[in-house]
Order: C-alpha cells, then sequence, then structure tokens
C-alpha cells in the first residue's frame, strides 16, 4: 500500500464512522492485492520447489543431464538415440 494511500486511509479513520464505505473499499482493494501477490510468491515458491527437487534428482543420478545447463542440451537430444 502506497504512502499516499496509508494517509488517506488514516484521514477516513479520524472521520469517523461515516467513513466506513470508503475505509472498507480502501480494505478491500488491498486484500485483493496482497492475494494476487501472494499467488505470484506461491507459484514462485513451486518452481523453487521443483528446482530443488530437480538439483537433488541430479546429485543423485536420478536424472540423466542437466538441464538447466546449456552446454548440456545436446546430451538429450544423443541419449534419445541407442548408438
Amino acid at each position: 500500500m502506497s504512502l499516499k494511500a496509508i494517509k488517506k486511509y488514516v484521514d477516513l479513520c479520524l472521520i469517523g464512522q461515516e467513513a466506513i464505505p470508503e475505509r472498507k473499499e480502501i480494505v478491500r482493494e488491498q486484500q485483493e492485492n496482497v492475494n494476487k501477490e501472494l499467488e505470484k510468491l506461491q507459484r514462485c515458491a513451486a518452481y523453487l520447489r521443483d528446482k530443488m527437487d530437480f538439483y537433488e534428482r541430479l546429485q543423485q543420478g536420478e536424472e540423466a543431464y542437466d538441464k538447466s545447463n546449456p552446454l548440456e542440451w545436446n546430451k538429450k537430444e544423443n541419449s534419445d538415440y541407442d548408438f
């Protein structure tokens, strides 16, 4: 929430109960923004969990090549063929 929005909210609080509808709207908007940010952070956290799992499997030898490393991308292409 921006400083300007916080100031507006505080000013509305000082007005009293007649400003409750406006205060409620500010809180609703903030809740919506936080929920959107939370969803984004949850997607980021899931990506990072998957990446950590991948690196663990790579260290354990459960992955054939490091798909994050461009220098190893041709290994996948070659691993599809039985020479």
